[in-house]
């Protein structure tokens, strides 16, 4: 009888080798998902257990900075679970009463929208001022994630000692405002506006000079999208507002909503400081700081805001294809494009005037003028011929002319 040779006998190994490392995988899955089960289930995880091994996988993450709240707070039995201290909700070590500090006093303030609102120039203006520390980009993260993000983030351990006020920029965060005030309640916000219309527009173009050369239609924006798209149903400023809990939301103030807003709502305690971008571009903005020193306490006033412009610069054939995608959306064939958001403003102002200012968490620069700046909101700008604040139009035409496009 022949004897299988060596060669033969490896090749017989070998599909052994690969089942037990697709074996491996399905019960390192299976495993993985129990896990998770377990814990979203169970009321009765060991503190010890889950504590050590959230520290042994985040404790680089951990730091001791004083927090704003400096009490601690103790943590129900049922609250003890990995996925509890793993999605970032609690912040530091917890002492031997079981007890953890809320990350309430990780954030003093943050710039957290609207896109296209002048929020570039605000966080350069604030970054110049040695009371505050205010990273020169984007800091946006998810709300459960942001905690660590910042407190890897270089400088912003070493602000506590030099006795700064923290903050940061993320348009993005007013989309996920229902778990950024649970998870930062005592983190007050700022918050730009502008007339719809010219927000599109702006929004529009930004992105469409950011693009590779290829952008859908802006007449194909009516309508709902992704927390990052631009769409016309963003522009109802007021319902992300609303969200805040500063209202006592009657019936008629509902009136003013096309969705239910009662299921948007989460009370806070931040402060907030509303403006319109208009302000922020005034040429004298003396009041505007003014009011926003105060409500960020800070003991020097703040410089003159130089107008930063974010977007990619591009040149030749590329210049060429994005300035042909750019919008003005003063043409004829965007009037329904317009008619939608001149609806979305009219009611946004007219919740924002009528109950969202009443607050007494609400701060408004120069409130008289800032009425007056909304109250334009339910005007068409197109129909009186208003360009102002309409820099990217301007910019395309311009471009098209030089290119001899027109």
């Amino acid at each position: 009888m022949k004897r299988p040779s060596a060669r033969h006998n490896v090749t017989r190994i070998i599909p052994s080798c690969r089942t037990i490392v697709v074996m491996a995988i399905v019960t390192i899955s299976i495993l993985n998902f129990v896990w998770i089960t377990l814990d979203r289930m169970s009321t009765s995880f060991s503190l010890d257990f889950a504590d050590t091994f959230y520290l042994q996988s985040a404790s680089k993450r951990i730091h001791k900075l004083p927090l704003l709240n400096q009490s601690f707070v103790p943590l129900n039995r049922s609250e003890m679970t990995v996925t509890n201290l793993f999605d970032g909700k609690y912040v530091g070590v917890m002492d031997d009463n079981g007890y953890a500090k809320l990350m309430q006093g990780v954030l003093h303030f943050a710039i957290i929208g609207f896109a296209k609102t002048g929020t570039s120039t605000l966080m350069k203006l604030l970054a110049s001022s040695d009371e505050l520390f205010v990273p020169e980009f984007e800091s946006c993260k998810i709300p459960g994630e942001l905690n660590y993000f910042l407190y890897d983030m270089s400088g912003f351990n070493e602000s506590e000692g030099l006795n700064q006020r923290r903050g940061l920029k993320c348009p993005n965060l007013i989309e996920n405002i229902g778990l950024m005030t649970p998870m930062y309640p005592h983190t007050n916000f700022i918050i730009g506006l502008r007339h719809p219309i010219k927000w599109f527009e702006s929004f529009y173009n930004f992105r469409a000079n950011n693009s590779n050369g290829n952008y859908p239609a802006a007449e194909t924006k009516i309508g709902s999208g992704g927390i990052a798209a631009v769409v016309t149903d963003r522009a109802q400023f007021h319902i992300k507002l609303a969200a805040l809990g500063k209202t006592p939301m009657l019936e008629d103030e509902k009136k003013l909503f096309s969705n239910d807003i009662i299921s948007y709502v989460k009370p806070s305690q931040s402060k907030i400081f509303l403006y319109d971008v208009d302000q922020l571009r005034a040429t004298n903005t003396s009041s505007f700081r003014t009011d926003l020193e105060n409500f960020l306490e800070l003991d020097n006033p703040l410089s003159e805001p130089a107008h930063f412009i974010p977007g990619k610069n591009r040149t030749g054939k590329l210049l060429l294809q994005v300035t042909k995608l750019k919008i003005d959306i003063c043409e004829d064939r965007y009037n329904e494009l317009r008619k939608v958001l001149l609806d979305h403003g009219t009611r946004a102002q007219k919740w924002i005037r009528t109950y969202f200012l009443e607050s007494e968490d609400v701060t408004v620069p120069d409130r008289a003028n800032f009425e007056r700046i909304l109250e334009k909101w339910t005007v068409d700008p197109c129909s009186v011929g208003d360009y102002e604040g309409r820099r990217s139009a301007i910019a395309k035409h311009k471009t098209m002319k030089e290119l001899g496009l027109n």
